[in-house]
């Protein structure tokens, strides 16, 4: 066939369809009609609002073309489904650098994806606000319009009883101070340190680890692996990593911060809580309770319990251990006369942030080492070993966080970078310059962390000279040796930045490396199986991505001579 031949032939069936509308027309002129009108303002809309109107109005950010009009957005399916991969998407569509704006079931975001623009957004404090996100979350969670109110309203006394308040700030907004009290190196941060050296150091031996994983142990039994050579014959112990991590840390944060008077009250409590934290994404998208009954069973569970807790006197809690921060806290409430109720609902939400991403961060961090790194185990354990007596016990907290643990430190910190997968945001209370862009009042502004943490102009090379470094989407710490400066520059915010930022970010990184030194010292291990993980980007979550649903990976645990 010549290309004039084939030309007549799309002609011809041109042709045929345009008179089988004229057709349908004349049978159903009231349809057509009405199908035409629409079709007409649909596309009269889109010209408007995607390229008329950013003609009009250059300051304002280009916004993300969709075909569906306002809360009906095309775009809402896309982002719930996975926010990380639709974000990418949508940033290399727009192009540029600038901040751009996409509409969601009638939310209008506004997009940073600059590491130089969102040091303007932690910077500005008047009219970029993070409260409101709070406020809903804690309505959601059901605490009472009552204790809102005494809680981000009520100016407190400069000279009050208990915790310091010279700005004479609502509880609400000095608990971060209290928080940094608690989690900043210093006497408290030393203490509940030590709380978790002795938990580990309980449990991370083989007798303890049989009995505490009893209910989920894959086998118990002798070992023949390459990896103990030498030591043939050994018991061993195999378990689901993504458990043994998640049960073990939970139980730590718990006796961290509550004592044993939670284990008392409840043994399962942290067991509990984990049904609740694979399902917490349905609280940041504030599902309703008909739709999330397995979440908020779950929730109800753990605040019963800590309705029974604080209905225990104040001085027999403290006997059993717990952290400054915990007295504190439920002393403030107390005095703005907050209900029982209503504090057990704030501790969930404590309970919540101080287990959630300690415990990813724990199987990552040795599911990427085993996985993708094994040659990094042994030079691990030999630069932690001077931390560590003969018989295996930590003895030098000193050595292991000062700096000479140079393998583990980069493997944390590309942990981080490979897992985290929160996002920051703020309600605009009025029109902002953010990047040169003009943000209108009332729209949000979105820090999603993820991309900033997988921009190869900060992350993808390891030399200076720029040649081409290892690939942003693999697990390689050594792209931050002699490079560590990265991680105090605005393109690492893995545990979000300004005032909002995490303050638990150093407990975490000193529990994970004790934890990783601890293990690698006393044991062998290995992944048994060809399980994989591979994070979750498709949930919300409060800093590190969880791994996807279902999927489990088997650790063999076998001790090893000193």
């Amino acid at each position: 066939m010549t290309l004039s031949s084939g030309t007549r032939a799309v002609e011809g069936n041109l042709n045929l369809a345009i008179q089988a509308i004229l057709l349908r027309s004349q049978e159903h002129p009231t349809l057509f009609r009405t199908a035409v009108l629409l079709s007409t303002a649909l596309i009269i809309w889109r010209l408007w609002k995607f390229t008329l109107y950013p003609i009009l109005h250059p300051t304002e950010p280009k916004e993300l073309p969709s075909w569906i009009p306002s809360k009906f957005s095309s775009h809402g399916f896309a982002f719930f489904h996975n926010s990380q991969a639709f974000l990418a998407k949508a940033t290399k569509a727009i192009g540029g650098k600038d901040p751009f704006a996409v509409t969601v079931f009638g939310s209008h975001f506004y997009i940073i994806t600059q590491p130089k623009q969102t040091i303007e957004v932690y910077k500005n404090v008047d009219s970029l606000s993070f409260e409101e996100f709070l406020i809903g979350l804690m309505k959601y969670l059901n605490l009472t319009d009552h204790t809102l109110q005494a809680v981000f309203e009520t100016r407190l006394p400069r000279d009050k009883p208990g915790f310091p308040n010279p700005d004479g700030k609502a509880l609400g907004h000095f608990v971060r101070d209290m928080h940094h009290r608690q989690l900043y190196p210093g006497a408290n941060l030393d203490t509940l340190e030590a709380v978790m050296v002795q938990w580990f150091d309980r449990y991370l031996h083989l007798d303890a680890l049989q009995t505490l994983c009893a209910p989920y142990s894959t086998s118990s039994s002798s070992s023949s692996s390459p990896a103990t050579t030498g030591e043939a014959n050994k018991a061993s112990i195999e378990v689901p990593l993504v458990k043994w991590c998640s049960e073990l840390f939970t139980r730590a944060g718990e006796q961290g911060y509550f004592g044993d008077s939670l284990a008392a009250l409840d043994p399962d409590m942290a067991t509990t809580f984990l049904v609740y934290d694979e399902l917490s994404w349905q609280v940041l998208y504030q599902y309703p309770r008909v739709f999330s009954r397995q979440m908020h069973a779950a929730m109800d569970r753990v605040q019963q319990t800590f309705v029974r807790y604080f209905r225990i006197p104040q001085a027999e809690r403290e006997a059993q251990g717990g952290a400054w921060f915990t007295t504190a806290i439920e002393n403030e409430c107390r005095s703005l006369g907050i209900e029982e109720q209503d504090m057990a609902r704030f501790m969930v939400m404590v309970y919540w942030v101080v287990s959630t991403n300690t415990r990813k961060a724990a199987y990552w961090i040795l599911y990427y080492l085993l996985h993708d790194k094994p040659d990094l185990i042994e030079a691990i354990r030999q630069e932690t070993a001077p931390a560590f007596d003969k018989d295996g016990k930590l003895v030098d907290l000193a050595y292991l966080h000062g700096g000479q643990c140079r393998n583990l430190e980069q493997a944390w910190l590309e942990t981080l970078r490979l897992s985290a997968n929160s996002a920051s945001a703020r309600v605009l209370t009025r029109d902002t310059v953010v990047g040169g862009k003009l943000l209108r009042r009332g729209g949000r502004i979105l820090i999603p962390y993820r991309l900033l943490h997988f921009n190869k102009a900060g992350h993808g090379n390891t030399s200076s000279s720029g040649d081409d470094g290892p690939d942003i989407n693999s697990f390689r710490p050594e792209r931050f040796a002699g490079r560590e400066s990265i991680t105090r520059g605005p393109s690492w915010r893995p545990f979000g930045g300004g005032k909002t930022m995490c303050p638990g970010h150093f407990v975490a990184k000193r529990e994970t490396m004790i934890f990783v030194a601890m293990v690698l010292q006393r044991f062998h291990v290995e992944l048994v199986g060809d399980g994989v993980l591979q994070p979750d980007l498709g949930k919300p979550v409060l800093g590190l991505a969880d791994r996807k649903s279902g999927q489990e990976v088997t650790l063999r645990i076998t001790p090893r001579t000193m």
